[in-house]
């Protein structure tokens, strides 16, 4: 599309899965590396491992699953209906339907809300089954060609998985964090299962492996976790903003847009915040150092620089 260098934009989404994947061979490595002690010094606990997998599993496939219901629970959203849509639900509709009819997608519409400027993107990740939505600030504040770049940066969301790929990192995460606390919470009070075909390891042994490999997965885990999902986060929001820059033709509309929203990027509730904010157009804590979004300064110079500007 014109001012929209297709070459670089490819180039973004190809460095943005790289990313993902290389964060996910991290995690496994990590996770391998200490099951692999485990299994050398006590190999008899090695049963914490399937254990972890299996609930942060689990979670994951809850938080996937009820992502919408969630998210509107947290946010106190309300959906739009466009037989019904007045006012701001009429333009949030009409920006959203703009955007996503030429992408052959659907998704459900929710109106935030709060006065401040953000938007969100959520439910399963996939077309036809998740949403997006956008606070009463940003529908107010925004201009209609801005408000369509802001829902075309969530409908990309959408087209680039994003919302299954947070969920992978989350559950690489939970894989490390829940063994950890198995490990060193649950182990020393409930013993391993014994092998007929080999001897338990010693007490000695046994206790080094609950604090230091517990400990190391459950402290360490978390915080190399938490750094590779905000890395991998900060790449897919280029890629998000690349597709509106695609579907709107120019990057000018979401830049004018983001310089506006992120002057106020209020989702709801600290809570709120803190749970869904990785969905959304500009993160509502910013000053956080396991911020998921580029500054604003790195987003425009993306911008232009698609554009050869």
């Amino acid at each position: 599309m014109r001012g929209v260098s297709l070459l670089k934009s490819l180039v973004s989404w190809v460095g943005s899965w790289i990313t993902f994947i290389i964060a996910l061979a991290v995690m496994a490595g990590f996770w391998f590396g200490c099951y692999m002690a485990v299994k050398t010094w006590a190999p008899e606990y090695l049963h914490y491992f399937d254990l972890g997998l299996w609930i942060a599993g689990g979670l994951a496939g809850v938080m996937l699953v009820f992502n919408e219901p969630i998210v509107v629970l947290a946010t106190g959203a309300s959906r739009v209906k466009e037989p019904l849509a007045l006012g701001s639900e009429r333009k949030l509709w009409n920006a959203v339907m703009a955007v996503s009819g030429s992408m052959m997608i659907k998704p459900r519409v929710y109106l935030l809300p709060d006065l401040g400027m953000n938007a969100i993107s959520f439910g399963w990740g996939i077309p036809f089954m998740s949403a997006v939505g956008a606070t009463q600030g940003a529908v107010h504040s925004l201009s209609d060609e801005e408000l369509q770049a802001v829902m075309a940066h969530e409908v990309g969301h959408i087209l680039n998985k994003d919302i299954l790929i947070s969920t992978a990192m989350a559950a690489s995460v939970m894989v490390m964090a829940l063994t950890g606390w198995l490990l060193m919470r649950v182990a020393p009070w409930t013993g391993g299962r014994r092998s007929s075909s080999s001897e338990s390891s010693s007490g000695g042994i046994a206790i080094l492996v609950f604090l230091v490999v517990g400990g190391v997965m459950y402290i360490f885990g978390r915080l190399l976790g938490s750094v590779l999902q905000a890395f991998v986060s900060r790449q897919r929001e280029y890629v998000a903003d690349t597709t509106s820059a695609r579907i709107m033709g120019s990057g000018e509309p979401l830049i004018s847009a983001l310089r506006k929203v992120t002057g106020y990027p209020s989702i709801g509730s600290d809570v709120a915040a803190a749970a869904v904010g990785f969905l959304c157009t500009a993160d509502p804590n910013p000053e956080d150092m396991m911020a998921t979004h580029p500054s604003l300064s790195d987003r425009i110079y993306h911008l232009k620089d698609l554009s050869g500007e």
